[in-house]
């Protein structure tokens, strides 16, 4: 799955369970400050997408996400060690 893909899948997420307009998601959006999401609502995007993908992201790991993009790598990680 590209980046572009994941920041899609991010953006139906945000869009679905938080009612965040996708057309302002950058890759840059501060996931708290931004966005305006807390760490419930990060850990609910966080099980929408392990849903999503068939993957189990350690709590540890989504802790210190802070961008978009920060969650796009992570996710780009899981499914590289998904598919090894």
């Amino acid at each position: 799955m590209t980046s572009e893909e994941l920041q899609a899948l991010l953006a139906r997420g945000l869009e679905e369970l938080m009612g965040i307009d996708p057309s302002g998601l950058s890759v840059k959006s501060l996931i708290q400050e931004d966005l305006d999401i807390d760490s419930l609502g990060l850990m609910e995007l966080v099980m929408w997408v392990e849903e999503e993908l068939n993957v189990e992201i350690e709590e540890a790991e989504f802790e210190g996400l802070s961008t978009v993009e920060d969650m796009v790598r992570l996710l780009s990680r899981y499914l590289e060690t998904a598919d090894a």
